[in-house]
């Protein structure tokens, strides 16, 4: 039986992908009453901007995640000022503002946590999360609307009937191309 976390990035990858499918579909409607280029121009816009938005809930959940007050063991070699920082150094978590060796089941030290303090493992408490995610739909819908098939569109129509097939080739595999050295480094970078 799937746990309720499995069950909710299931269901919360389905919104994201039903925010862009809407997306795409707001675009096959407007695309001839709007003019691709409004689409293309107002899709730039707020694709950008919600970019931003997303990376700026990312970094208030950073800060907002609770101060680090002490590093311990091997955690002590990375800069931890937040939970969020100690979180994600491998083999350390936080409790009570010391950020300890330990694995998911707690610290090797318990002394190294105060009395009754949580120990936090994976991830910190997110109160941003929310936000993030209805700021990532934002994002696919509007990158639906206009960045995701006008691109398609422009490219079917900008090449002359001789020559089409070919442009359309070179140019789909020049995205293809793209898309794989951004998958390829993204996680690295």
């Amino acid at each position: 039986m799937a746990s309720l976390v499995e069950v909710q990035s299931v269901w919360l990858s389905g919104c994201t992908a039903l925010a862009q499918g809407v997306g795409v579909g707001a675009s096959i409607y407007l695309v001839d009453r709007t003019g691709r280029r409004t689409l293309v121009l107002y899709s730039l816009f707020f694709v950008a901007l919600s970019l931003f938005l997303l990376g700026l809930t990312f970094y208030l959940a950073r800060v907002e995640s609770a101060p680090v007050t002490e590093s311990l063991g091997h955690c002590t070699s990375h800069h931890t000022a937040f939970c969020y920082d100690c979180t994600i150094i491998e083999g350390c978590g936080f409790c009570g503002g010391s950020c300890a060796n330990g694995t998911q089941y707690g610290p090797f030290n318990v002394d190294a946590c105060p009395y009754n303090s949580e120990w936090i493992y994976d991830a910190c408490p997110n109160q941003f999360g929310p936000l993030s995610v209805f700021i990532m739909m934002v994002y696919l819908l509007t990158f639906g609307l206009g960045m995701g098939g006008m691109p398609w569109l422009v490219c079917s129509e900008i090449f002359p009937q001789k020559y089409r097939s070919l442009a359309v080739s070179c140019s789909t595999a020049t995205n293809w191309i793209g898309n794989l050295v951004v998958a390829s480094t993204f996680l690295s970078i």
